[in-house]
């Protein structure tokens, strides 16, 4: 009896010990760490499972989520929105909570290159809310990034938020650049995009502190789910944009307009213009359901080679990459791509009934033909030589030419396959002609077989949308370009993942952007 007693003893002892050590080292891998109140900032530390937990880690992630949020809740009030801000998790205390998440591997088994783990990965569940993810690995790029307008990361290594504790302790306003990175990367979380007008916005990267929002991202966070109760999670009826004004301008043009007609039935709240991946001019609508919007454009500013932020000139360079966001009263947002460029004098010819913004081009492999995807979903097929319209068909926005030229591929007849769910973003053929590669919004990348018109096999690696997709010579290999910033080769007999190269650059083919 007294050995039961001891032994009982020893049991709850050493239950009562792993609970508190359960405790400490927070939540191991594979936990579900979807629950939770909405419309708060998720915090997750983040560890290799050889590295020991710090919390100095936690202490300082815990620190400095209270001050970029205040700074938030001042500068909103400076621009007369109130004591508005962002919350984040909480635990029964009041305390900010974060979640602890232990890896599946050794230190040495995480990276961004090639053949190495990304940490990501193992946060796929995760995205459902806005999260501040801490990792206490010494290669991790510094990013913020914004799937939709309820979803998204913030991502740091553990040296730069210990940095960004000491410099907000010292002062909330002391210009220590550690600090203002953090609110920098989670404004991109938030749906903020570089602005590169003032240095001193901490969207910039500006030689003075970029230490205020700029008056028109707190116009844009008073629309955003985080920032204001009123506004829906969900994603519903975006606005619509179509470019209405010539996409070419004479050589030695200093400036040109830029008109988009934009509407949306529950009324429109900003439009802003997106040049060289940074602001160039924000225009505040009042709820206008249907509009016309006008800028005039003249270059593009560069925070790498324009520090003082004089800008450049439309003839250097000659086509600018541009992107327009159009925001409604309800926080629904809707990017579109499009180029400017300088007619030059070698400039061949005119294509001149396009109805609708080009999203897409194609050449067939003899150079005779062009295929062009519109905003609208029209496709045109046009004859080189003649400069003619061949066809239209109502097929979709992207297009491509397979192999032998006989047959064009878009984003919605791909969609007869059967087993298909999710938006296309891209499409490859096999040079045997024999089967299609497919990249979607949800980060997937599928196989299918042509004749049967079947999927063969899905691959799911990227955590972000996949923008590209492209077969080697000999159709073993898929490779997959993601906004996740990195390229994947796919083995198509294996079914694995042969290999990721991190490319430390946006590869971006609609509207999503993930920002440094």
């Amino acid at each position: 009896m007294k050995t039961q007693f001891i032994n009982h003893i020893f049991f709850v002892l050493t239950l009562v010990i792993i609970l508190i050590v359960l405790g400490m080292e927070g939540i191991s891998f594979g936990q579900d760490l979807n629950a939770g109140e909405p419309r708060t900032v998720r915090m997750i530390y983040f560890r290799p499972n050889d590295r020991p937990f710090r919390q100095e880690v936690v202490d300082a992630i815990k620190n400095v989520i209270q001050h970029t949020q205040t700074f938030y809740t001042e500068q909103m009030q400076g621009y007369g929105y109130g004591r508005v801000t962002f919350n984040f998790e909480t635990d029964e205390l009041g305390e900010p909570l974060v979640h602890r998440v232990v890896g599946q591997y050794p230190s040495i088994d995480y990276g961004f290159s090639i053949n190495q783990n990304h940490p990501v990965n193992e946060f796929s569940h995760l995205m459902n809310k806005i999260c501040f993810v801490v990792y206490d690995l010494s290669d991790v790029h510094v990013a913020g990034s914004s799937r939709n307008k309820n979803t998204g990361f913030a991502q740091y290594n553990v040296e730069l938020i210990l940095a960004a504790s000491k410099s907000a302790n010292i002062s909330l306003y002391s210009g220590k650049y550690s600090f203002y990175v953090v609110i920098h990367e989670l404004g991109h979380a938030f749906g903020l995009s570089h602005d590169w007008r003032d240095g001193d916005y901490i969207m910039s990267y500006g030689p003075r502190g970029w230490n205020r929002l700029s008056a028109c991202a707190a116009e844009f966070l008073t629309v955003h789910p985080y920032f204001n109760p009123d506004i829906p999670l969900e994603d519903e009826h975006p606005p619509t944009i179509e470019i209405i004004s010539q996409q070419t301008y004479p050589a030695g043009a200093e400036s040109v307009p830029v008109e988009l007609k934009v509407n949306d039935s529950d009324g429109l709240h900003q439009v802003l213009l997106h040049a060289h991946a940074g602001l160039k001019a924000c225009k505040r609508l009042n709820g206008e359901k249907d509009t016309i919007v006008k800028f005039d454009y003249d270059g593009y500013i560069s925070p790498a080679t324009d520090p003082n932020r004089i800008g450049t000139s439309l003839s250097n360079p000659t086509v600018h990459s541009m992107m327009v966001e159009a925001v409604d009263i309800y926080g629904n947002m809707r990017w579109m791509e499009f180029h400017l460029s300088e007619i030059s004098p070698h400039h061949i010819a005119t294509f001149d009934k396009y109805t609708s913004s080009v999203r897409s081009l194609a050449f067939d492999r003899n150079s005779k033909k062009i295929v062009s995807g519109h905003h609208d979903g029209t496709v045109k097929l046009w004859d080189i030589a003649t400069k003619r319209e061949i066809a239209t068909s109502i097929a979709g926005s992207y297009v491509t030419f397979s192999l032998d030229g006989k047959t064009i591929i878009t984003d919605r007849e791909i969609a007869a396959f059967d087993g298909y769910m999710g938006t296309v973003n891209s499409a490859a053929f096999s040079r045997d002609g024999k089967k299609i590669a497919s990249g979607h919004y949800d980060g997937t990348v599928k196989l299918w077989d042509i004749a049967t018109k079947r999927e063969i096999a899905t691959f799911d690696g990227h955590t972000d949308i996949v923008n590209s997709v492209a077969f080697s010579h000999d159709s073993k290999l898929i490779a997959s370009g993601s906004s996740d910033r990195t390229v994947k080769l796919w083995d198509t007999v294996t079914q694995t993942n042969s290999a990721t190269f991190d490319v430390g650059l946006t590869i971006t083919h609609k509207f999503f952007r993930i920002i440094l």
